[in-house]
């Protein structure tokens, strides 16, 4: 895995919020539905990082998993954020990242 996501995980989610065109999502709590936006954030407690995009944005969740296994990491995966679909009001894609 590249040393620059080991050392700079923060960092490497703000890079990949930018370039997908949001801002760092917060954290989700109960006061924000569980939700805290579109974007990348890393996760220390998972050594993780999630990016959540729109479900009509499939092609930007591929290019993000795409990145992440280009700079090293072996577990991506694309899913329904919170495991829940658009048709139960899902909020969007989620494309984890495990270190």
């Amino acid at each position: 895995m590249s040393e620059n996501l080991v050392q700079f995980p923060e960092a490497f989610a703000q890079r990949i919020s930018k370039m997908i065109g949001f801002e760092p999502p917060v954290s989700g709590t109960a006061a924000n539905g569980w939700f805290g936006g579109y974007g990348c954030r890393w996760c220390a407690a998972s050594r993780a990082w999630f990016t959540v995009v729109p479900f009509d944005q499939l092609q930007v969740a591929e290019k993000v998993a795409q990145m992440f296994r280009e700079a090293g990491v072996l577990d991506v995966r694309i899913n329904n954020e919170g495991g829940v679909s658009q048709e139960d009001d899902g909020k969007g894609l989620q494309v984890s990242a495990y270190v």
